[in-house]
């Protein structure tokens, strides 16, 4: 039996209308047709036989055949479509409709009077609804500069930031669930992928005036490439089969990529994931982090084997600053082998001090001071758009024997990385009284070793002028070690937790540290000097200094 089309009218999508006359109409003609059908075949059109109580269908009196099909079929298929309607494309749909414009591919004609009935009938739900519409045009630019602009809300949520667009992602959750949006689920496809990512990330808060928090956040990208290893090219469902499967996938990396760090502030961080997508159901994501290691060669430095040597004169005053209680002075001299080292290489030193003073030296601390530096941007509506900073200090006790190994750390400068930078410092601190003196002076560390060779420090000098490198010695020294290959060493600080806030489905390590080269002075014959002890991270008190 042929049916034709029937008409439907849509005001506002709030309301339908289908035209009785019409609808008389079209039920007239499938009876019709029906009797036609009927007679083919031999089949009288008749009334059901009616009795006085019936249970299994209608009893309606009617007058002729047509009107009673049209009282048992016609009038409840027409309720049905009507109540169909109405469910599907009710208000609340209707908003959820508009609230759709968030996606990747239509955000950009998405304007806040268009969802805005949408936030505040769930403006409780939302972290912040006040600055939804900044968020927007945020949002707006940053799909802009997408490549590939998601077409589905499951395919939005992937690449919505939860630290960045908090608002906007709770409303693509909570759309997703809705009826009106879920056929796009039944169309997703189970399907294998592999992705590499490298990220750069800061983030941090502080205090205003006001007492509100505030947060410095900052982002970049390094690697972000995915490989579909199963499943249709044409997005249609398919079925794993059972049992074990390999899927070996790889990517190549950039020269330019920043080496693999792990700060209290900020990371970067380098990962390989595997994730199994599935209809209905939550992606299920695997992740496994490893090292990037960008080489950065001592003999590139052009000071790496010149020596440090300096001195400092200190006045020692007591409690008043007249010169009448000047107490004396002091003068430390301090003498360094070179200027660049690797992890593992013995750093050599030598320094005095000359206390001519009626105080006594309480304390004398000699550290190699990490400088990390992080930058972000506010996440006030109102802020100026330019970069933070906000530098984190790590120390490491040198003076315990007159020669230490350099532990694994990153390398200076973090080259590649707009957002983190670290740099190195020896801090030779002489706690006198009042008047303390400190020496500092920068250090670079690599990950390839000097070839050249250096000199030894000498005993120090008792006159007052400052050192020069013709005073250091005489005695040379390979930098490296001949037939010494590099090894690999957790990082000194040790572990962190990769584990996100948005990884209730990720399966990754809740410890882990990015390994550096490393170079086992120990193992060699060619170095003759003392037996160095390793060099730890201090107390947090030594950043002070």
């Amino acid at each position: 039996m042929k049916i034709k089309s029937l008409h439907v009218e849509f005001d506002h999508q709030d309301r339908v209308y289908l035209v009785g006359v019409h609808f008389k109409v079209l039920l007239n003609e499938w009876f019709a047709e029906t009797e036609e059908l009927a007679k083919t075949v031999a089949v009288e059109t008749s009334i059901p036989r009616r009795c006085g109580r019936k249970t299994q269908r209608e009893n309606c009196p009617p007058d002729t055949p047509e009107i009673y099909y049209r009282r048992v079929i016609g009038i409840p298929y027409l309720d049905d479509v009507l109540s169909g309607m109405e469910a599907r494309f009710s208000r609340l749909t209707s908003t959820a409709i508009q609230a759709l414009k968030l996606v990747p591919a239509f955000v950009q004609s998405a304007t806040f009077d268009e969802i805005k009935h949408f936030v505040d009938f769930y403006h409780t739900d939302l972290p912040s609804p006040s600055t939804m519409p900044s968020e927007l045009r945020l949002w707006q630019k940053t799909c802009e500069s997408m490549l590939s602009k998601p077409e589905t809300v499951a395919g939005a949520l992937k690449v919505c930031c939860k630290t960045d667009f908090p608002n906007i992602s709770v409303i693509l959750k909570i759309i997703a669930t809705m009826g009106v949006t879920s056929c796009e689920c039944e169309r997703s496809n189970s399907d294998y992928c592999g992705a590499h990512k490298g990220k750069g990330r800061t983030s941090w808060d502080k205090d205003d005036l006001s007492h509100d928090d505030i947060n410095y956040s900052a982002k970049e990208y390094y690697i972000d490439e995915t490989v579909k290893l199963y499943g249709e090219e044409t997005g249609e469902s398919v079925k794993h089969p059972q049992g074990d499967f390999s899927y070996p996938f790889s990517v190549q990396l950039g020269a330019d990529m920043p080496c693999s760090y792990e700060g209290k502030k900020g990371y970067v961080r380098y990962c390989c994931e595997a994730v199994i997508t599935r209809p209905w159901k939550f992606d299920e994501t695997f992740r496994e982090p490893f090292t990037v290691i960008r080489h950065l060669d001592c003999n590139e430095f052009a000071d790496a084997l010149n020596p440090i040597a300096d001195s400092v004169d200190q006045k020692v005053e007591g409690l008043c600053c007249c010169k009448c209680s000047e107490e004396g002075s002091m003068t430390v001299k301090i003498q360094i082998n070179k200027t660049a080292f690797v992890p593992g290489e013995p750093l050599i030193y030598e320094f005095s001090v000359d206390n001519r003073s009626q105080n006594c030296d309480k304390k004398i601390d000699f550290i190699l001071r990490q400088n990390a530096t992080f930058a972000g941007y506010s996440d006030r509506m109102l802020s100026s758009g330019k970069p933070h900073f906000h530098t984190k200090k790590a120390s490491f006790k040198l003076f315990n024997e007159k020669q230490q190994y350099l532990e694994a750390i990153p390398p200076t400068g973090l080259a590649g990385c707009n957002i983190i930078e670290i740099d190195y410092n020896v801090i030779l601190f002489v706690d006198n009284s009042f008047t303390p003196a400190k020496f500092k002076a920068p250090v670079f560390i690599g990950t390839i070793p000097t070839t050249g060779d250096y000199q030894t420090p000498a005993p120090p000098t008792t006159d007052d002028k400052a050192l020069s490198s013709n005073d250091i010695g005489l005695s040379l020294q390979p930098s490296a070690p001949q037939g010494l290959p590099p090894s690999y060493a957790e990082c000194v600080f040790g572990k962190v937790d990769l584990k996100e806030d948005d990884d209730k489905h990720t399966t990754s390590h809740t410890n882990w540290a990015p390994a550096y080269t490393y170079y086992d002075w120990s193992k060699t014959t060619n170095y003759g000097g003392l037996t160095p002890s390793t060099v730890t991270p201090a107390a947090d008190s030594y950043n002070h200094i």
